[in-house]
């Protein structure tokens, strides 16, 4: 499994292609804004977003993308294979 993270909507654009079936991705950053305008996201992978960035933007993400605190970022990390910077 590949964990994917995104800092800005437009990378998620870009390179939502090389995101397979059974991958991990996590939006981070300005990057939290795609889970509300992108919701084709979460049918990629299993969808995450970073609380504190979510706080911080003081939005509320879609239904199908979970927050995380950094302690869970450190987790998918950690129990990843693969993990690729989207930046």
């Amino acid at each position: 499994m590949t964990l994917h993270t995104f800092n800005k909507p437009s990378v998620v654009n870009e390179n939502l292609r090389f995101v397979a079936p059974g991958d991990q991705i996590l939006l981070i950053e300005d990057g939290v804004y795609a889970s509300l305008s992108q919701p084709q996201v979460a049918e990629h992978g299993n969808l995450f977003a970073l609380d504190i960035d979510v706080k911080a933007r003081g939005i509320a993400v879609d239904s199908s993308c979970k927050t995380i605190s950094y302690d869970e970022f450190v987790t998918l990390c950690v129990d990843a294979d693969h993990i690729k910077n989207w930046f």
